[in-house]
């Protein structure tokens, strides 16, 4: 009787064992190399909480606790300071994220595009530069930073011919942060901001902060912003803080 009763412990151990190996396998199936979810919108937000931070903040915190990518097109200044307080538990992280943007005129529409949750206004329709076709885009493997401002640059040099160079100071962000080796071919600007991100380990959010309305060359200044979430909280959150006082 003994036997039997140790032998029938250690078989629902070794089940237990088995079911947590096979959850952990399927949570780990559903995230690319980088740490970004493959499927943001449809992730199962377990627990999630804040209290009175912008939108912008709140969604970065959910980005890094749940491994979601974030790229967001259009973010009005005054709707995204807007202080919410939000609680979840088990919820799809499309639904979280539209109680964040709900309330919102004109409202924001949600999309999955390459594995990253793309926000914009639903009333932007024109075409911006996010949808400019990139000929060709090379960088070897470099830090995030230095690779996004190889993109502006090759952005700048294809709608700008007799460009020579650009003055000024890009966001040096963390030289750790690897991403790389890139060779892409015709793809869009969104497209390629999206790479940049499922490339970046523990994954990250791209914010547009001017205007990117195709209204003659692409715009000198980066109108976007690329931020990892390897950081500390407090480093990243003040940086969007920054990008909200002084981006528009």
């Amino acid at each position: 009787m003994y036997f039997d009763n140790h032998r029938w412990i250690l078989i629902r151990h070794l089940s237990e064992a088995l079911v947590a190996g096979l959850l952990l396998a399927s949570a780990a199936a559903s995230q690319t190399s980088s740490g970004c979810t493959a499927h943001p919108l449809s992730r199962v937000v377990a627990e999630f909480h804040v209290r009175d931070v912008g939108v912008l903040q709140a969604l970065l915190q959910l980005g890094r606790e749940n491994a979601i990518c974030f790229g967001i097109e259009s973010a009005e200044k005054q709707a995204f300071q807007h202080k919410v307080d939000l609680d979840a538990r088990n919820e799809p992280a499309l639904d979280v994220i539209k109680r964040m943007l709900s309330g919102f005129d004109p409202p924001y529409l949600v999309s999955e595009q390459d594995g990253v949750a793309v926000i914009r206004l639903r009333r932007v329709l024109t075409q911006t530069w996010l949808d400019y076709n990139v000929p060709s885009f090379k960088s070897r493997r470099r830090p995030l930073q230095e690779v996004n401002h190889t993109l502006h640059m090759t952005l700048l040099r294809e709608t700008r011919p007799g460009l020579k160079g650009i003055a000024g100071h890009y966001y040096a962000g963390n030289p750790a942060t690897l991403v790389g080796p890139f060779d892409e071919k015709n793809r869009t600007l969104r497209q390629l901001l999206n790479e940049l991100l499922i490339n970046t380990p523990g994954g990250g959010i791209w914010v547009v902060h001017r205007s990117a309305l195709k209204e003659g060359p692409a715009p000198m200044q980066p109108f976007w912003t690329v931020v990892d979430y390897i950081d500390p909280l407090e480093v990243t959150s003040g940086l969007i803080r920054g990008i909200l006082t002084d981006g528009w």
